[in-house]
C-alpha cells in the first residue's frame, strides 16, 4: 500500500503553522508518538485530523506533534 507523507518545516507531519496565531483562535498542541503521528495512514485519516475537522467549527486551531519513536520523556 501507499501513504503520502508531507512534512513540514518544523518537521512535523503537519500543514504549515504560523507563529502568530490569530487572536480570535485558540490553539491545541497534540503531542504523542507513531499513533498520533499517523504512521501508516494517510494524513487525512489520523485521530488529530478528525479532531482538527471537529474543532475548526468552534475556532480552534489543532496541531499535530507526534513523532514516530518519540514519546513524552
Amino acid at each position: 500500500f501507499s501513504v503520502d507523507y508531507r512534512i513540514n518545516s518544523l518537521g512535523l507531519r503537519e500543514n504549515e503553522i504560523n507563529s502568530k496565531k490569530e487572536k480570535s483562535k485558540k490553539r491545541l498542541l497534540i503531542i504523542g508518538d507513531s499513533v498520533t503521528e499517523g504512521h501508516g495512514v494517510n494524513y487525512e485519516e489520523t485521530y488529530v485530523y478528525i479532531l482538527k475537522k471537529k474543532l475548526e467549527q468552534e475556532n480552534w486551531e489543532v496541531i499535530n506533534a507526534g513523532t514516530q519513536g518519540a514519546g513524552l520523556a
